[in-house]
């Protein structure tokens, strides 16, 4: 449930519960059992209008860190990941997209279905099968090869970065 949603069925401010729930940084409650912070003599109305509070489709934007090498131009690149230069650059907060560097590090959306959080879990949750990453192997291309996104894969294989090694075997989900 969205924490301005909440707030407003128990009449108090939005920041108020920020406040409260500090964890919930994109002031939605997580999609699983959560203690929910209220303040004081609140909590018997929360229990009573909780069930009229709608609940929030969150999505999930997905990207890869692009490494800008030589003689690329963001033209290229978007491309590549089949978006376009404007949305690159917006999301970079990029002015004058004429001036990108070699190595410069872009974060480059990925082209699939949105994903909420409850698909993601059904997800994390099903069956997975390994994949040996080969010569010239990336999260992108796995992904797009086993119809799921570089955040699943990344989050089913706690990786924290995008890089791979060649012969390193990853979970990948299951084709249904």
């Amino acid at each position: 449930m969205k924490l301005s949603d909440v707030a407003k069925g128990l009449s108090v401010k939005t920041s108020q519960l920020s406040e409260l729930n500090p964890a919930l940084r994109q002031k939605v409650t997580p999609s699983y059992s959560y203690i929910l912070r209220v303040p004081p003599g609140r909590g018997e109305v929360l229990t009573a209008i909780l069930d009229r509070i709608p609940q929030c489709k969150l999505t999930i934007r997905t990207y890869t860190i692009h490494r800008v090498r030589r003689g690329e131009t963001l033209s290229q690149i978007a491309r590549r990941y089949h978006t376009s230069v404007r949305t690159i650059s917006r999301l970079n907060r990029i002015r004058n997209v004429s001036r990108i560097r070699i190595g410069q590090r872009i974060k480059v959306p990925l082209r699939h279905p949105q994903t909420n959080f409850s698909t993601v879990a059904q997800t994390f949750s099903g069956d997975f099968r390994k994949y040996r990453v080969k010569h010239g192997d990336t999260l992108w291309s796995i992904a797009r090869r086993h119809k799921t996104s570089v955040y699943i894969i990344k989050r089913i294989n706690g990786l924290s970065s995008n890089y791979l090694k060649t012969g390193q075997i990853l979970k990948v989900p299951a084709e249904t």
